[in-house]
C-alpha cells in the first residue's frame, strides 16, 4: 500500500486560486504572488525556520489588476525587496493569449508591458537572464512547443519540440540555466540547451496519465516536483530514483512551485495553499 504525506502547512484564503508562483529570487524569496478572479495578488509568506516566533503566517501587500483568468506565472530573476525602491517584476499569461510583464515598487502605479503572438493557451512561463537567452522568457504551448523569448525584442529566440503532447508545463532550473524540463504526456523529458541541436537528454516516466505541473528544486536541479493523473497526485523525485519522497494526492490543483531557500514545495487546491517539507538526506 503507498504511503501519503500531508502537507506541513496550509493556508486557507477567501477567493479560489486560478494560479500562484514563490519568488525564485535570492532578494525576495519571501514574496508570493496568487492569481485570483482579475487581479494578482502580492504577499510574504513566513516559515517557522525564519522567524523568531516560530510561526507560519502570511502577509498580502499589493493587488494588481489582470484583465483576465491568469494560466500561469513568473518573477523575474531581478526582483529584490532588498534595494530602495524595490523592484517586483513578474510575467503573467492571461486566456486571451497574452503575455503581461508588471513592473511595481510596491507603492508607487505598477508598470504593463504586453507580449503578442500566441495563438493559443500559454500554460506555463519561465524567466532567465544569465545565460544567452538574455532577459528571456520560457513559454511552453500545450501543442509541445517550448519557445525562448526576448523580452527586449519580443522576438523567440529558440525553440524546441517535447516527444509527446499535451505539454502542459516546464521548468527552467534554476541552478543550471541550460536545463530545462517539462511534464511531456507522463514523462519528464530533459533538455540541455548548450547541446545542438537541441533534443531529449533524458526521458523518465513519472504519471500513469497526462502530467500537468512541474517544477525543479531550487537547490538541485535532481529534486523535482510534479503533479499529475491518476487521482491528481504530487510527486517529489529524485533524478536517480523512481521512488518519490513525497507523495500526495489533491482533490484538485492549481499551481506548483518551490522556496527560493528552504526545502518546501507547495500546491494550489481550490481555496487553499498546502506546503510539504522536503528532506532529501
Amino acid at each position: 500500500m503507498r504511503s501519503f504525506t500531508a502537507p506541513k502547512h496550509v493556508f486557507n484564503f477567501l477567493e479560489q486560486i486560478t494560479c500562484f508562483e514563490m519568488c525564485s529570487s535570492q532578494f525576495a524569496s519571501s514574496l508570493l504572488c496568487i492569481a485570483a478572479y482579475e487581479k494578482l495578488i502580492l504577499g510574504f509568506v513566513r516559515f517557522p525556520e525564519e522567524t523568531e516566533s516560530e510561526s507560519f503566517f502570511w502577509e498580502k501587500v499589493r493587488d494588481i489588476h489582470h484583465e483576465t483568468r491568469c494560466h500561469a506565472l513568473c518573477f523575474s530573476p531581478d526582483t529584490s525587496l532588498m534595494i530602495i525602491p524595490k523592484n517586483v517584476t513578474l510575467c503573467a499569461a492571461g486566456s486571451d493569449f497574452l503575455l503581461r510583464i508588471f513592473r511595481t515598487d510596491l507603492e508607487n502605479p505598477d508598470t504593463v508591458q504586453t507580449l503578442k503572438g500566441h495563438t493559443n493557451y500559454v500554460n506555463e512561463i519561465s524567466w532567465s537572464n544569465e545565460c544567452e537567452f538574455l532577459a528571456s522568457v520560457m513559454v511552453a504551448e500545450k501543442k509541445g512547443a517550448i519557445h525562448m523569448y526576448n523580452v527586449r525584442s519580443q522576438q523567440s529566440v529558440i525553440s524546441v519540440e517535447c516527444p509527446k503532447i499535451p505539454l502542459l508545463t516546464a521548468d527552467w532550473a534554476l541552478n543550471n540555466y541550460h536545463i530545462i524540463t517539462a511534464l511531456s504526456g507522463g514523462e519528464i523529458v530533459t533538455f540541455d540547451m548548450s547541446r545542438r541541436p537541441c533534443s531529449p537528454t533524458n526521458v523518465k516516466p513519472v504519471h500513469e496519465d497526462v502530467g500537468r505541473y512541474l517544477r525543479s528544486s531550487p537547490s538541485s536541479e535532481h529534486v523535482t516536483a510534479s503533479i499529475g493523473r491518476p487521482d491528481i497526485t504530487l510527486k517529489v523525485f529524485t533524478a536517480n530514483s523512481t521512488v518519490p519522497l513525497i507523495e500526495a494526492t489533491l482533490k484538485s490543483c492549481t499551481g506548483l512551485s518551490w522556496h527560493q531557500r528552504l526545502p518546501y514545495v507547495a500546491a494550489a487546491c481550490d481555496r487553499k495553499l498546502c506546503f510539504w517539507k522536503v528532506q532529501t538526506k
